[in-house]
This record gives structure tokens, sequence and C-alpha cells, in this order.
């Protein structure tokens, strides 16, 4: 059973986007044509720049913008950096026990995920 902290995240759980397992075997000719298209998308992503953003690179965060696939005053200027360390953070307060979360429990694993794309968002805004 989830914990009180995962429960209040069954309300938005519905509204939060989820992949599911295929119904089929995906053949690899198929795959590979969604990984093209996801990459040409994420390469035009990287061009567009942000307004306001000055692109000139920052010396000292260059190390971290190839940890966090991000790129200077471009769309992609977050990279993954929001979903890693929201699932951090998470994964972290489970392991101190200050969350209750089982795991093996598929209703918790599920809140745990639902929980982690929240405070991604949130971490983008911030």
């Amino acid at each position: 059973m989830a914990g009180r902290f995962l429960s209040l995240f069954k309300p938005v759980a519905r509204f939060v986007p989820e992949i599911k397992a295929p119904e089929r075997r995906v053949r690899f000719n198929e795959k590979l044509f969604w990984t093209a298209l996801i990459l040409v998308i994420y390469f035009i992503m990287c061009q567009v720049p942000l307004y306001g953003v000055s692109p000139q690179p920052l010396g000292e965060l260059a190390a971290l913008r190839i940890i966090f696939a991000s790129h200077r005053g471009s769309l992609m200027e977050l990279g993954i950096g929001p979903i890693v360390t929201a699932g951090l953070i998470l994964q972290l307060l489970v392991g101190a026990n200050m969350i209750e979360c089982d795991m093996s429990n598929p209703e918790d694993r599920g809140l745990f995920t639902t929980a982690s794309k929240i405070f991604s968002i949130i971490f983008t805004g911030v």
C-alpha cells in the first residue's frame, strides 16, 4: 500500500502521460524509424534559440552541460537535468525511509513514477 505522501499523487496520476508496453513485437526497422525521427526533433530543438538567453557558453559550466545533455541558449537548455534530479531526490527519500514506497508493488511503483514526473515539471518551471 502506498504511503501517505505517494497517495497525494493518485488524483493526478490519470492526467500524467504514460507509455504502455507494445501489444505486438516491434520490428527493428520501425524502431529505427522512430529513433531517427526523435533524433531529428532533438537536433532541431538544439538549434532553436530561447528569447533573451545569450548563446555564449560559460566555461565553468561546460562540463555540466555535457553530463546533462544541454545546449546553452536553446530549447534543450535544461537537458535531462529535471528528470534526473527529481528521480534522484525521490529515490534518496525512499532510501532514507522518509517516504514509504514498496517497489515490488505495481501501484506504489506507478505512484512513484507519477511523483517523479510531477516533480520534473516543477523543477523545469523553477
